[in-house]
Order: C-alpha cells, then sequence, then structure tokens
C-alpha cells in the first residue's frame, strides 16, 4: 500500500470523510494506506494525529452540518481539566430536537435543544461554545467537578468567558439537563483558582461547612513585601492551604522552592496545612485539623 504521498493537511485536516478526500483527487489506494486510521465508517484519519480534534473532525465530516461536537469532548477540545478517569475515546454529539442522534461505537449521541448562539467552530468543525458546554457538563460530573470546569473557563488571566454569561445562559435556560448542580456551583465559582484539584479542595472545604477561604491569597510581611502566594487561606487566622501535586515530590527544585515558602510562612506566624490528592479522597483527617486551627 502506499504511504509515500503525503496528504495536504491543510486542506482535510486531521480528520476527513472519504467523499471530501475524493473530491480532492485523493486516489482510492491513498486512503487505504497504512498511514491513514479509520476512525468510523466512510472517514480517514491521519495517524500521526489522534487527537481529540482529529477524531472529532473525521466524525463532523460525516454528520448533519446542524450537529456539534458537545459535552466532554467539547470541554477536552476547549482544554477545560476534567477527571483524570474519564476517558476521551468517547465522542460526544449533539443534535437538535427532531434529528436523529448518532448511537455507534466511539459515538455517544444527544438530542437537544441547539441554537445557532451555542455553537462555534474556532477548528474548523462544529462544536459548542464554553458556556454551553459548562452547561452540559452539568449532566455528567459532580458539583466539585463542575465548578472545577467553570474556575477555568473565568480564570482572571485567560478568560474564555464570564460567571456572569454562565449565570444567565442557566437562567434563559432553566429546562436543561443538570439545572440543579448547575445552580449550586454558580455561587462557588472562582476566578482565581489555579488547577483542577485546588478547585476540588475549595468545594470540599465549603461542603464540609467551613468558612469561605480567600484564593490564592497573597502573604506580605510588615513592609508590605509578598512571602508567599497561597492556595487557600483564612488570614485572619494566619491559615493557609497548599495543595501539592506529584511535581511538587519529583522536582528538586521545586520541592526545595517549597521549603523556602512554608518557612518563610512559619517565621511569620503562618500555620500550613500540605494537601495530597490522598487528602482528596479521605479528608476527615484534614478537616479534624483544620477544625482546630479555624477554632471551628
Amino acid at each position: 500500500m502506499n504511504t509515500r504521498s503525503p496528504l495536504d493537511a491543510s486542506k482535510l485536516g486531521g480528520g476527513f470523510s472519504v467523499r471530501d478526500a475524493r473530491a480532492l483527487g485523493i486516489s482510492r489506494s491513498r486512503l487505504e494506506a497504512r498511514d491513514l486510521l479509520r476512525p468510523y465508517w466512510g472517514t480517514r484519519q491521519l495517524a500521526s494525529d489522534n487527537s481529540v480534534p482529529a477524531r472529532s473532525r473525521a466524525l463532523m465530516s460525516r454528520l448533519s452540518p446542524h450537529a456539534a461536537i458537545s459535552h466532554s469532548t467539547a470541554a477536552i477540545v476547549w482544554e477545560i481539566p476534567l477527571p483524570v478517569h474519564w476517558e476521551s475515546d468517547v465522542v460526544h454529539v449533539t443534535v437538535p430536537i427532531g434529528l436523529r442522534a448518532p448511537q455507534h461505537r466511539g459515538v455517544r449521541g444527544h438530542q437537544r435543544t441547539l441554537d445557532t448562539a451555542d455553537i462555534s467552530a474556532p477548528h474548523g468543525f462544529r462544536m459548542t461554545t464554553p458556556v454551553r458546554t459548562w452547561c452540559d457538563l452539568a449532566e455528567l460530573t459532580s458539583l466539585a467537578e463542575l465548578v472545577a470546569a467553570g474556575d477555568f473557563l473565568i480564570h482572571w488571566q485567560t478568560p474564555l468567558t464570564t460567571a456572569t454569561a454562565l449565570e444567565e445562559y442557566s437562567t434563559r435556560n432553566p429546562q436543561r439537563r443538570g439545572t440543579r448542580v448547575r445552580r449550586a456551583a454558580l455561587p462557588l465559582l472562582s476566578d482565581r483558582s489555579e488547577s483542577f484539584r485546588e478547585s476540588i479542595l475549595r468545594v470540599l472545604i465549603l461542603a464540609a461547612g467551613f468558612p469561605a477561604p480567600d484564593v490564592n491569597h497573597e502573604v506580605r510581611d510588615d513592609r508590605g513585601r509578598i512571602l508567599a502566594r497561597v492556595d487557600l487561606a483564612w488570614p485572619d487566622h494566619k491559615v493557609a492551604l497548599e495543595y501539592e501535586g506529584d511535581h511538587h515530590r519529583t522536582d528538586r527544585a521545586q520541592w526545595q522552592r517549597d521549603l523556602r515558602r512554608i518557612e518563610a510562612l512559619q517565621d511569620a506566624g503562618w500555620r500550613v496545612i500540605r494537601v495530597s490528592s490522598n487528602d482528596l479522597d479521605l479528608p476527615g483527617t484534614l478537616f479534624d485539623r483544620l477544625r482546630r486551627l479555624l477554632e471551628y
């Protein structure tokens, strides 16, 4: 089989339909080459690009022009953080009410109201906007996971939308699935959270009844100089929580920076709780310590 002549990716993208390729003059034998995958019937995909956007593009080349990539698949394309256990090999597609939702291997179809304003095409195929994607995620995620997704979307440095836009969309569309979890998530959103796990930790703390912490709080000395920026803080009690992923343990330079930061905070009278993924799974011990420090 021929694998020597490269395909023009600028015309076809990472995924495409056999029909479109043939219209561009690509031979059938070339479409059988080993450097191409067959993700769905009548489609091809560059083996060198087995990404979610490429598979989404391939699928959309065979679907109704009114369909759109949605839910967790759209979230992946928008780079919205999702739980690590979620698989990315299933592509979610939404079609307007009245059309048949596709349901076959590797595809999960949804039939929903789908307005023009809900659609964007930054990668050359139709997909739901960040706002609509967040609302659809409420059908699939927990409260904490939805808050983490929303925190990412409204982050003050790189916002894809605003908390106001999320709330307004939810208010205009109260009949959508996931309404209850969206309503619970909206007042918990923060534009200062900087990681998925940090957001999860904050929601767990709030759900346990603790007072709301400051997010990414800057601790300063008596001269106003910044000593450290901590993930979650209760400044009146001089208590801070720091979530530490694996890179804090495996990166020696990061580990040494962490030690210096903790020492500076302790010298300034702060008490710091270092939190790991185990604490998120079994937070009881963490909560007990936090109650003692906050006298709560």
